[in-house]
């Protein structure tokens, strides 16, 4: 099993060290099998590393999304198929008024996009 440790972004190194702490205390108390708990932690690791949002971590579209229906149009969209949009040099700017769900758009394509590299 991988080291159960976060790795911390060199660059910008915004998430409190505190947070992550929690975070992997969490993970660890839960009740999932080992290689669960392994691939969850290398997730939050890349999460932390791409510094997506600590409160973003757990957040998906699906269950949690109740912004613009439109952003949400268009990340099933993006996310049908990530290898064609990397391919495609796709790119992707939200622009709009405060509540939308821009940020959590884009945090959960990211999400997507480094859960599909971890298989």
């Amino acid at each position: 099993m991988e080291n159960l440790d976060f790795v911390r972004s060199k660059s910008l190194n915004n998430i409190p060290q505190r947070k992550l702490r929690e975070a992997m205390d969490a993970l660890q108390q839960g009740s999932d099998s080992p290689q669960d708990k392994n691939t969850k932690m290398i997730a939050i690791n890349r999460y932390a590393e791409s510094n997506i949002p600590i409160e973003y971590w757990y957040l998906k579209m699906e269950r949690d999304f109740k912004g613009d229906p439109r952003l949400l149009a268009k990340y099933n969209e993006y996310i049908a198929d990530l290898k064609v949009a990397y391919q495609a040099g796709t790119s992707v700017c939200f622009a709009g008024g405060h509540g939308l769900g821009k940020t959590m758009t884009i945090t959960c394509i990211l999400k997507a996009t480094l859960v599909c590299i971890l298989h």
